[in-house]
């Protein structure tokens, strides 16, 4: 998500300054995780509603059910399975 074509692509931040950012934090030198996590972050914010990369999930096959207790579960989640494909 944050090759250089990617960034390029993007055209948000400068593919070097990133990608300097990345291999000095692989390398031990510093710890840039946090600003690794922002920039992950905003490139899947742009993929999800910008660029429609990660589809949505279906939602008419979701059935929702009142248990006994009153709380709410899907079919699929009874059966032990993920809503996500």
């Amino acid at each position: 998500m944050l090759s250089e074509s990617s960034i390029r692509k993007r055209g948000l931040y400068h593919p070097a300054f990133v990608a300097d950012l990345i291999a000095a934090d692989r390398s031990g030198a510093e710890d840039n995780a946090f600003w690794i996590w922002q920039l992950l972050t905003v490139e899947l914010w742009f993929r999800i509603f910008f660029d429609s990369s990660i589809p949505e999930p279906d939602v008419r096959q979701i059935v929702w059910n009142q248990r006994s207790d009153g709380i709410y579960e899907t079919a699929s989640h009874r059966r032990g399975q993920n809503l996500m494909k």
